[in-house]
């Protein structure tokens, strides 16, 4: 089964788009995709009208950036911060010595770090920093578009708030894959939903696309009740042989073979999982300190 398919989907600098769907359903993949860090089957993704594969390494680092989850991991444990979020300058000839350091303080500042934090080293960072200083990378190159995966994962609610207030004033066309809710409903302006391998996009903030997702399910809900019925009532009709032999019926049997293929296609949601706690007697003593 593919992750993703038939995609269709155009991006505007300024706006802002949640990803949203069932964990392992495809979100990441989509985004690397779009970047170009996944190879697709089919299909093509245009900046600007230019196909992706005709443009080079360079100025795909220049246009598009991505901010992992991981930020620490993908960081070179012996360069300094300076050398982190300045190298996309220097590789690009756009900045060299006290204009590069000026350059790194100032992105920093951006980002809510400090002048004195460019000589210190990943490790000595926590995650909610080390999210900045990736953040502080990324806006380096000036691009027109970030993809940020989990961007809340390594944040303290401070970190939070702050990330919050930072992406609602920037005009960059944003892509985020998230399963923060509130974070969601406080920063996309329109939501992706990726749902069984189909992409949909949704012009609304994030509490009304839940209202009008769950509409849809419920009716979708009811068209397979009606298509399942239906498909047993012909299983039954089926198994009594001869009828469905004659030379009159053979159309019904064509559109049995078509339901049950329609059937077998169908791609279901999700199981959802039920934690019920209920209370015990007190023990007498602290079981678990937290």
């Amino acid at each position: 089964v593919r992750a993703v398919d038939g995609v269709d989907l155009q991006v505007k600098r300024g706006e802002t788009l949640g990803i949203v769907g069932e964990s392992g359903c495809g979100k990441t993949t989509l985004g690397r995709v779009i970047l170009g860090l996944t190879h697709m089957t089919e299909g093509s993704v245009h900046y600007a009208g230019k196909d992706i594969r005709m443009m080079t390494n360079k100025d795909l680092r220049r246009r598009l950036q991505i901010v992992f989850q991981d930020p620490g991991g993908s960081m070179n444990p012996r360069m300094s911060v300076r050398s982190i979020v300045g190298e996309p300058l220097q590789v690009n000839g756009m900045a060299e010595g006290a204009e590069l350091t000026q350059k790194v303080a100032d992105l920093l500042d951006s980002v809510g770090l400090k002048r004195e934090h460019m000589n210190r080293f990943p490790h000595e960072f926590s995650g909610g920093q080390k999210q900045r200083i990736a953040l502080a990378r990324a806006l380096s190159m000036d691009p027109e578009f970030i993809l940020l995966d989990e961007p809340t994962n390594h944040l303290d609610i401070p970190g939070i708030q702050w990330l919050e207030e930072f992406l609602r004033k920037s005009d960059i066309a944003l892509l985020f894959v998230s399963h923060d809710r509130a974070f969601i409903q406080r920063v996309a302006n329109k939501i992706l939903d990726l749902d069984r391998g189909q992409l949909t996009r949704w012009e609304c903030d994030y509490p009304t696309y839940l209202e009008r997702k769950a509409e849809l399910l419920a009716g979708e809900a009811k068209q397979q009740a009606v298509f399942d019925k239906k498909l047993a009532e012909e299983e039954v009709w089926i198994r009594k042989g001869i009828q469905a032999r004659r030379t009159r019926n053979e159309g019904r049997v064509r559109a049995l073979k078509k339901m049950r293929e329609e059937r077998a296609e169908r791609r279901n949601l999700q199981g959802k999982s039920r934690l019920d706690l209920s209370d015990a007697q007190l023990s007498g003593r602290k079981v678990i300190t937290v």
